[in-house]
């Protein structure tokens, strides 16, 4: 296969990057160990310095407009060192080629150099939903007019760099009455918009926080020697509902997934369960409770 000289000048570029940068920090990134966010952020940007966002956007919108063949060299060479990385270019690369073929020229000026310049230090797609994975045709979410706005309503799942994009592509119902797999539309929506957050997760991550609470309370009463029999069947009751909760929430969020043993969801609700029953149950807990404050 014949390659162009801009080809090779891409392709080792990438190597360059891959072996210099990612490749002495693709394990820390793995682990997620401390720093690994901010180095991740820092290769991204780098990437894009040197033109590997935009690789077949127009030049005209900041894009290095080299081309499939380049874009496919390219992200070989990063994959070699950092898989993960090379996924996040490949995504971004895929919003930025959305935006190029089907956004408004207004989409086009104002999101493509951002993605192209690193302003944004990645994109991302929001597509797969817990029960609409390789059927997107069976998506729930759904998007309507509200004034001269759109609101979009449901959850996405398996976000390739959610945590660091800074634009979604977000694929929603539009005319649920359409034959399925029609009336789909989608979306740029920026990060930080209001309304925008996994709020499932920032839900249980609030009521596990307050489970900890309840419990350092009743240890606390406890070891004061004060009367703790009300604030620890409150801790018990709140924690194991509340841990119960939380793997629900996350088998939710895997969709099918969650349920087989590929991930380690399935044996924390099963871990879970026991904590409603063991050591006084749920039903005994609130028995406690009612008898302490009926009898204050």
């Amino acid at each position: 296969m014949a390659l162009s000289d801009e080809d090779r000048m891409m392709a080792e570029a990438a190597a360059r990057i891959a072996e210099d940068h990612l490749a002495p920090n693709a394990d820390a990134l793995d682990r997620q160990a401390p720093g690994s966010r901010e180095t991740l952020l820092a290769n991204l940007k780098r990437l894009a310095d040197n033109g590997f966002m935009a690789l077949n956007v127009p030049a005209e919108y900041g894009g290095t407009e080299a081309g499939t063949t380049a874009f496919s060299l390219v992200i070989d060479q990063l994959a070699r060192r950092c898989a993960s990385t090379a996924v996040t270019v490949s995504v971004t690369n895929m919003v930025g080629e959305v935006i190029a073929s089907v956004g408004t020229e207004e989409q086009k000026q104002t999101h493509l150099p951002r993605l192209a310049d690193g302003t944004y230090p990645a994109g991302a797609f929001c597509l797969t939903e817990s029960g609409a994975g390789s059927d997107p045709a069976g998506m729930k979410t759904r998007a309507r007019m509200d004034g001269n706005e759109w609101v979009i309503s449901g959850s996405k799942i398996y976000i390739t760099s959610g945590e660091y994009a800074g634009l979604f592509v977000v694929w929603a119902v539009t005319n649920p009455d359409a034959p399925k797999g029609k009336g789909i539309s989608c979306f740029l929506v920026e990060a930080g918009t209001p309304g925008m957050t996994q709020w499932m997760v920032a839900d249980t991550e609030t009521e596990l926080e307050a489970a900890r609470l309840l419990i350092a309370h009743a240890a606390e009463l406890k070891d004061a020697g004060a009367p703790f029999a009300r604030a620890a069947s409150m801790a018990k009751l709140y924690a194991s509902e509340a841990a119960n909760r939380a793997c629900y929430t996350a088998l939710q969020l895997h969709g099918g997934a969650g349920y087989t043993k590929d991930y380690p969801v399935e044996r924390y609700a099963r871990d879970a369960r026991i904590t409603t029953i063991y050591e006084g149950t749920s039903e005994v807990q609130r028995m406690i409770i009612a008898r302490v404050v009926l009898a204050a």
